[in-house]
């Protein structure tokens, strides 16, 4: 969870100095791809710390199949879209 937060932390800093220096979802298309896909990460993120809050002051077995869930299904995304990203073309 503390490394989720400073992720957070360090994403919103480079969002602001971005968007200070007038970058935004509009400058180009890098820049629209970096927003979506980095933002879509941090919003996974911050679930992710919601979740594993969640879990860890109320360990429910309802409360960890959620967890284990959500988990599985960002590990499918990133199995999915590492390879899209990184090694095609």
């Amino acid at each position: 969870m503390a490394l989720g937060l400073v992720f957070i932390a360090i994403k919103v800093m480079e969002y602001a100095a971005k968007i200070e220096v007038g970058i935004g979802l509009e400058t180009d298309t890098f820049f629209t791809l970096y927003f979506l896909m980095t933002g879509f990460h941090l919003l996974h993120v911050v679930l992710g710390v919601i979740i594993l809050g969640t879990v860890a002051f109320s360990d429910s077995p309802d409360n960890l199949k959620t967890g284990t869930a959500f988990w599985h299904m960002v590990d499918l995304v990133w199995v999915v879209m590492y390879p899209l990203v990184y090694l095609v073309g």
